[in-house]
């Protein structure tokens, strides 16, 4: 036999081994490395809006990437997508800042692909919006929106009418204070969320101003609102205390933030301790929350007091 003929035959005794261990009777059958083809699921939020400019550093996390518990996932960010280039991931889904954001307006959106991946190699991307706030917001002429706080998912600012940068009455605007009539608000915060004047609902004054509904304005190109601090007229036709509120809502809720758990002040830092006009009406004029006695009263529109914003 030459060598040509004992190579065929040995292929063939193999051939028939294989086909005898594998085949027919009794034989197991092969399994595939992995069977998992399910991709990793998201909990973590679409959209992180409480970065504050200013107050926090390049190695502040601002936002933590959960996909199946974090566990057998790691996570990294889909290339050439959004504001990617600008941040950093660790593979816990932590994620960073590569250099401090300038903020300009009122708020910076940044808008980032992250993707967890498990040791299958299956992933899911999911589109994420940061949203850094500016602490100081200029409203031109009408001042500085200064002091921010984060209450319930919404920004409130101090307006510091002045527009000295503090709540010390001391800059040359609005005749250098920082309070205001109603009468005033009423003629700026008089359209819906939709930019539409009021032009149905009377106050108590008869004029079409401002109300729950009607309460929102634009200055200085920023989107903002009067806080509301109950649902209509029965709340502030006498006043109330707010510890015996059910319900907080914005000014109320912001009291209700930063009292301290007590029938107490309840003003956040850089806020004069003192109360507040609203956008909800009353029988006298407009409700007004007294952050430091923690009461809720109307009062006519012609008195002066201090304001706080939302801003959108």
């Amino acid at each position: 036999m030459n060598l040509k003929s004992a190579k065929i035959l040995t292929t063939l005794i193999l051939a028939s081994v294989f086909f005898i261990g594998c085949g027919g009777g009794g034989g197991g059958t092969a399994t595939p490395a992995s069977t998992d083809t399910t991709t990793p699921v998201f909990s973590s939020v679409t959209v992180a809006d409480d970065l504050l400019d200013g107050n926090f550093t390049t190695s502040t996390v601002v936002y933590d990437a959960t996909a199946d518990n974090d566990i057998n996932v790691t996570y990294t960010l889909a290339s050439g997508v959004g504001s990617n280039d600008l941040f950093n991931i660790a593979s816990d889904g932590n994620v960073t800042f590569k250099a401090l954001p300038t903020v300009s307006g009122a708020h910076n959106d940044y808008n980032l692909t992250i993707r967890a991946t498990d040791t299958a190699h299956n992933h899911t991307d999911q589109n994420v919006t940061l949203r850094v706030i500016n602490d100081v917001i200029n409203l031109g002429t009408y001042g500085l929106l200064i002091a921010p706080v984060h209450v319930g998912g919404k920004w409130f600012y101090h307006w510091d009418l002045s527009g000295d940068g503090t709540s010390a009455d001391a800059g040359s605007l609005n005749g250098g204070v920082d309070v205001t009539n109603h009468d005033v608000l009423d003629a700026l915060f008089n359209h819906d969320i939709n930019g539409t004047v009021n032009t149905t609902v009377a106050n108590y004054d008869g004029a079409y101003g401002t109300t729950n509904d009607y309460r929102y304005a634009t200055i200085n190109g920023v989107q903002v609102a009067l806080p509301t601090t109950g649902t209509g007229l029965a709340n502030e036709t006498s006043g109330y205390s707010l510890s015996d509120n059910g319900a907080y809502t914005d000014l109320t809720a912001i009291w209700d933030a930063f009292n301290g758990g007590y029938i107490a002040s309840g003003t956040p830092t850089g806020w004069p301790g003192s109360n507040y006009w609203s956008a909800t009406p009353s029988t006298y004029g407009h409700g007004v929350v007294d952050l430091i006695y923690a009461m809720v009263f109307g009062l006519s529109d012609n008195n002066s007091r201090y304001v706080v914003l939302q801003v959108l």
